[in-house]
Order: C-alpha cells, then structure tokens, then sequence
C-alpha cells in the first residue's frame, strides 16, 4: 500500500525568520556608522547617475536633440492638461449663477402654524425690509403686522420710506433690541386690542425674529444667534402683560424658522440663505451680497485690490485668508462661505435705498 506523500511546507522557520530579520538590522546599522564617519571627515557621499549616451556613439548628437523633443512635447502636454483641467473646476464652481431655478417652498410646518395663529408677525430686517411673498400666499383674512427689525442700523430718513411703503400692507412698527422706550408697549397694545392669543412670528433667517420674542418676553427665552439658523423648530413662548384696563392677558409668541425660499435673482439667495456651512450653492448669495454692498466698503475690509466680478472677488479673498483648493487653485467655496459670515456678521455696514 503507498503512503501519501504531503507537500513540503513553504513556510519559513521562526529560526531563519529572526535570523533575517536580524542581518536586515545589523546591515541598516553599519550603513548609518558609515554614513557618520563619512560626515565627519567631509566625504560627500557619490550616488550613481545615468551615464547616458557614451561618446563613442555616431548618432549621440541626434538621439540628444531627440530626446529633448520629445521631453518638450510631454511638457507641453502636461501644461494643457493642468489648465484644461483648472478651466473645468472654474467653470464647474460658477455653474450655478447660469442656473434657473422654480420657487421650492421648504417649511411646509410653518403653513400649519399659520392657518392656526390668531395673528401673524413678520420680522422684516430694516437694511433689507422686502416682504416674504410665501407668507403673503397663505395669509388670508388674518391680522399681519410688519416689524421692521434693527432699524437703528439705518437711516431714519430712508427707515421713514421704508415704512410708508410696506404700511399699505398692514400694520407697520419700528423696532430694535434692545427696544427704545415705548417701542414694546405700542406693540403689546395693539396686540391686545385685536384680542389675539396665537401669534406666528415669521420672516426671512436672521431678521431678529427671537430676538423680538426675547424682548417681549423681557430676558432670553427663545435661542438666538449672530448667524442665520440659530432657530431649529417652532417653539411655544408664553407672555404675560397687563393692558390698558389693568387686566392681565396672556399671549402665545410662537417663534419659528427661517423661512427659505429657492427663488431667482442673487438678492433673493442672500434673503433666504441659512445654514451657511451647508450650503450648496454660496456663489449666488454672494453675487447678492455684492449687488447690495459697495465695493468701497468690501475693499477697505479685507484689504484686496479692485476686482471687476464675482470670480475675482473670491480669488482675492481665498488668497488673502490662505484658502487653497486642490491643484494649488484658490478655494472659491470658502471665500463665499467666508464673505456670508462677514456679511451676517455685520462687519461691513448697510442698507438698501427705496427705489422709486
């Protein structure tokens, strides 16, 4: 009877194994104490190079000139690739001020909220005092006052203008927080007056809307922030007054989100714009904010020379903040999201003038 043979393992020893290991370390070892003796006698170690066409070659003076040719053409080549491929990220970064979008109405809790509320408020921002025409599509019968917000940050004279004009829609008061005096209690009266128990306070991000509830309330109970977004969901804030006949009322402030509308035109992008870390598209605001901002004062605040557009703009500020993308390009998606900041930061001041 034959006995089956096994095949011989391949596997090697743990004996040879450390026995390799350790010529590998000893060998690394005599090469780093001979690369210190030769730097402390000055010998400069001599590494092997090409030695190229030899001299006896008939042809050396052709073969060179070849081979020259030949590295000045994958040079070039190179070269058009690199800039072809800056040219598509260019274009591919501003495809979106070509782009056409159709209104996309998001907060579809805040049209529930209204179709409850007794009464509706909207925080109109005084530098920006535009309506929010999705309010105005489910507004019906329904008490809406204006409340042009931060109005110390622009001038009275236009402020007045301002009021004139969105008074024709509704009830419109002044206001700024902290309020002057009087500013909560004219409010607060007509609030009362109209008996309403459910208010909806809306409007565009970052108009103030909790920071009026906040003042209402008389210290801080709704989450506020400097930047848009602070607001998450719509929330309950009740408050206790008492009116003109002395008697105590009570009413419901209901604090909500931004409301973000996907509207045409850059100007209205920059209303909308929430969650500015988030954002898929920061060059349409910023086309915005650079239609409402004067170049003088964008110029004076971050310190870069004249710019004829959008594009030149974000290279400037990418390169003066050392935001750099990929490639060694300027990282236009961070000087965007840099300038909103600035912007809702309110580090360049202004205001936009009623047009007739």
């Amino acid at each position: 009877m034959h006995r089956l043979s096994r095949k011989k393992s391949k596997r090697m020893t743990l004996r040879k194994k450390h026995k390799v290991v350790k010529e590998v370390a000893d060998a690394k070892k005599r090469m780093r104490k001979e690369a210190r003796r030769m730097a402390r006698q000055g010998i400069k170690r001599v590494d092997k190079k090409d030695p190229g066409i030899p001299n006896l070659c008939p042809q050396k003076k052709e073969l060179l000139q070849e081979l020259q040719m030949i590295k000045k053409i994958e040079t070039e080549h190179k070269n058009e690739v690199r800039l072809r491929l800056k040219e598509k990220q260019k274009d591919e970064e501003f495809a979106f001020l070509t782009e056409k979008t159709q209104p996309v109405y998001k907060d579809n809790s805040l049209e529930a909220l209204i179709s409850q509320a007794d009464c509706i408020i909207e925080i109109l921002d005084a530098r920006d005092p535009y309506i929010c025409p999705f309010i105005t599509n489910f507004v019906e019968e329904k008490t809406r006052i204006f409340v042009v917000n931060k109005s110390d940050l622009v001038p009275e004279e236009n402020l007045a203008q301002w009021k004139k004009v969105i008074s024709k829609n509704g009830p419109c008061f002044e206001f700024q927080c902290p309020p002057k005096d009087g500013m909560k209690d004219e409010i607060m009266r007509f609030l009362a007056d109209k008996e309403s128990q459910a208010i909806a306070v809306t409007g565009y991000p970052n108009t103030g809307k909790s920071s009026f509830i906040n003042a209402m309330k008389g210290y801080k109970a709704a989450n506020v922030g400097k930047l848009p977004g602070s607001t998450k969901k719509i929330e309950e804030i009740k408050v206790v007054f008492n009116d003109d006949k002395g008697n105590v009322r009570e009413i419901k402030f209901f604090d909500s989100p931004g409301i973000e509308i996907a509207e045409k035109g850059p100007v209205n992008a920059l209303r909308a714009t929430c969650y500015i870390e988030a954002l898929q598209d920061p060059y349409t605001p910023v086309q915005g904010l650079l239609e409402k901002v004067s170049k003088e004062k964008l110029l004076i605040h971050y310190a870069i020379p004249e710019y004829k557009d959008i594009k030149e703009f974000l290279t400037h500020i990418a390169k003066k903040m050392g935001k750099v993308a990929k490639g060694g390009l300027p990282d236009f998606d961070a000087g965007a999201k840099i300038a909103l900041h600035d912007f809702f930061l309110m580090k360049f001041p202004f205001y936009t003038p009623l047009t007739p």
